[in-house]
């Protein structure tokens, strides 16, 4: 935005074969449970260093890993990782 902040969106198919999930160092967080259309997840706010907040979890029915993060406050990175939609199988060109 105007004020610099941004916003990283990633997923990660399981179904791929093998992949590494690159969080921000999670140091100094608070780490808390959270749920996203009923499938787990992980929140790490940082007081210090509000640009790695970060969101991570799993849509079980497409077999994907997400993650959000970006200087945003936690009810922002729920509300995103809420409306962010998935599609088994999408083929992109």
């Amino acid at each position: 935005n105007e004020h610099g902040a941004y916003l990283n969106m990633a997923y990660y198919t399981k179904s791929s074969g093998s992949s590494t999930l690159y969080l921000p160092k999670t140091d100094g967080s608070e780490k808390s449970d959270v749920l996203i259309n009923g499938n787990h997840g992980i929140m790490y706010i940082f007081e210090d260093a509000p640009e790695n907040n970060t969101i991570v979890w799993s849509d079980s029915s497409t077999d994907t890993v997400l993650m959000v993060s970006g200087e945003i406050d936690e009810n922002e990175l729920i509300n995103i990782a809420i409306n962010v939609k998935t599609m088994k199988n999408a083929v992109f060109e």
